[in-house]
């Protein structure tokens, strides 16, 4: 679809190391995340008087807060809407859920795929993916997430609703 501007990368010349650095550390930093953001922060500020709504947009927030770093890339604020959209989703995913589970999973593929998938230069935690993109695509990449989030929670519905159903 753009041709040219993704890449064969390849493994590097400690790969074991990285794949089993990465397979090791990221579930790790994905439960962090996830516990802080979408379970303690929301649940600090509920018990200040916020609704769930905005637990919910505070905790997105922060989460984007996180990455600001990524403001001085050049497509810096396409990426942080990004983030908070995924932390929109998330939330909203874990307070119609009442648990972490799915999150946990969509978050950690979302993050393997990202560090041994495809990388690029922005990227908050650089890895040796196997390939990379020559020039990132933000608004593109915003318009998948929202796309593949919607399929996905689609799907995640449907597999509620058939072990209510029976």
């Amino acid at each position: 679809m753009f041709p040219g501007r993704i890449y064969w990368r390849g493994w590097v010349a400690d790969w074991p190391r990285w794949l089993l650095l990465i397979a090791l550390l990221t579930p790790i930093q994905v439960v962090a995340e996830e516990l802080f953001f979408r379970c303690l922060l929301p649940r600090l500020c509920w018990r200040l008087g916020a609704s769930p709504l905005l637990a919910i947009v505070l905790a997105a927030a922060a989460f984007t807060g996180v990455h600001l770093p990524l403001l001085a890339a050049a497509q810096g604020w396409e990426l942080l809407t990004f983030y908070f959209c995924f932390g929109l989703f998330s939330g909203a995913l874990v307070l119609s859920e009442q648990g972490l589970e799915r999150v946990i999973g969509w978050h950690l593929a979302q993050n393997l795929f990202a560090f041994w998938g495809v990388s690029h230069g922005e990227q908050s935690l650089r890895t040796p993916a196997l390939f990379h993109t020559s020039s990132l695509e933000p608004c593109w990449s915003l318009l998948q997430f929202l796309l593949l989030s919607l399929f996905g929670y689609v799907i995640l519905m449907g597999f509620s609703l058939k072990g209510k159903v029976s």
